[in-house]
């Protein structure tokens, strides 16, 4: 497996921490992976190396998490995170990156590639790979979540691995350290601004139909647990543009990525064998359900 490589980087908003997967000498685009609310680069620690298989791979700590820079309150809305990224793509002189973002990070990632209320110029992109894309960041569900999380954000590791443990005595220790470790690093100040900051941004949805590059849409199951219910999927299928696919996993939890990590792989291995190359005529859809 690649080995992992901790870097540091001063962009405009503050000093940011990623992680680095050296893949081997192709011409696949890098990836570039952004983790969701109360998470870190440590979420992806089973996913980024088996994509280093192919492509070389970033994962970013976004801001209010991870090692990160830990900004102040009002300073967490979508556009500024979308910011962050792309001056981390233009620092690191990422060409045509693969974007893959779960929850917070995909509406992030959303918010970047159709550039709405960002600062500079939108990077040029192979693709965009959404896990679990939220409807929007305003809704009760989400400002539950934050507020929930926020009680435990920032505390000692010893005991948020207690109560994740205590929470789902199934779950891996990998599963366990990823959880512990995001809310360990980051702050209530951050959980609760990316709700109230991001709500600013409206229905995210609809910005699908302004991607300019091929998007993979990817849903958990909702007899489990999925931000995105009947309703959404239908207004993202209708949103999507000809060229996206929409896939759903069976018995995932949210966190596809962690719960279900080799479909989750076997999607994104599939849809970027046809976007990895040089841009091209939207293809006809493919859609799964």
């Amino acid at each position: 497996m690649p080995d992992t490589h901790h870097g540091f980087t001063r962009l405009p908003a503050g000093r940011f921490h990623y992680q680095h997967w050296a893949g081997p000498d192709t011409d696949r685009p890098p990836a570039l992976l952004l983790h969701g609310g109360t998470a870190s680069t440590e979420t992806w620690r089973h996913i980024a190396p088996a994509l280093a298989r192919t492509r070389t791979v970033y994962a970013l700590d976004l801001r209010g998490h991870g090692l990160s820079t830990k900004p102040a309150r009002g300073m967490y809305h979508l556009w500024r995170a979308a910011d962050d990224v792309t001056d981390l793509i233009t620092d690191l002189g990422l060409e045509r990156p693969l974007l893959v973002g779960h929850s917070w990070g995909a509406a992030i990632a959303l918010v970047l590639a159709t550039g709405r209320r960002t600062r500079g110029p939108v990077p040029h992109l192979s693709a965009l790979v959404l896990e679990e894309p939220p409807p929007t960041m305003a809704s009760p569900a989400m400002a539950a979540f934050a507020e929930a999380a926020a009680e435990l954000a920032g505390g000692p590791e010893d005991r948020l691995r207690h109560i994740i443990r205590t929470a789902g005595p199934r779950r891996s220790e990998g599963y366990v350290h990823t959880l512990t470790h995001g809310l360990h690093h980051t702050t209530p100040t951050a959980v609760r601004g990316l709700i109230a900051d991001g709500a600013d941004q409206g229905d995210l949805l609809p910005l699908l139909a302004a991607v300019p590059v091929p998007v993979l849409l990817l849903r958990s199951d909702p007899a489990v647990r999925s931000e995105l219910d009947t309703a959404a999927w239908r207004q993202a299928r209708h949103h999507l543009r000809p060229d996206g696919r929409m896939t759903q996993i069976a018995d995932a939890d949210h966190d596809i990525h962690r719960t279900h990590p080799e479909q989750f792989l076997a999607a994104v291995e599939e849809f970027t064998r046809t976007t990895d190359g040089t841009p091209r005529t939207p293809a006809r859809s493919r859609l799964t359900a």
